[in-house]
């Protein structure tokens, strides 16, 4: 089971509370909601594993990005490096190669902004999930401790 099934089962707890006439104070099994904030605890883990895995093959794409794009720079020196020939022929290839870095750059700034566009968004609904559990929890509490007294 994941995060949202117990979250379900504890909304279905909730939901098939006793309640009293006129006042809408609920009876509620303690020993049930209990195990359903352990059951989220322990599926919280999980859950933010999964979110450093994302990070993670992030910065493998980012790394294998910059290397791609090193290897092509080093190509391109490479191959102005060799060309001895005319004034003309040497300029061609700086400028092509100078155009070729230019563009390689921008690609990378392109794939790593894209990447943390996406990293950024899975953190963001990850984060909004955990507020929403953690919000839930804290009203269940208040539930609970309102029907102590």
């Amino acid at each position: 089971m994941n995060i949202y099934d117990y979250l379900d089962n504890l909304e279905e707890i909730v939901d098939s509370a006793w309640t009293m006439p006129f006042n809408g104070k609920a009876f509620i099994e303690v020993e049930a909601i209990r195990e359903a904030i352990d059951n989220i605890r322990s599926s919280l883990p999980n859950e933010l594993s999964q979110a450093k895995i994302i990070v993670r093959d992030r910065k493998k794409i980012l790394d294998e990005t910059k290397s791609k794009a090193e290897a092509i720079i080093h190509q391109a020196k490479n191959k102005a490096n060799l060309m001895i020939s005319k004034e003309e022929i040497t300029k061609a290839s700086q400028k092509k190669a100078a155009n070729l870095l230019a563009t390689n750059e921008a690609q990378v700034k392109q794939i790593k902004k894209a990447a943390n566009d996406y990293v950024d968004e899975i953190l963001k609904q990850t984060e909004a999930e955990l507020l929403k559990n953690l919000n839930d929890f804290r009203q269940i509490r208040k539930n609970i401790h309102s029907t102590k007294k």
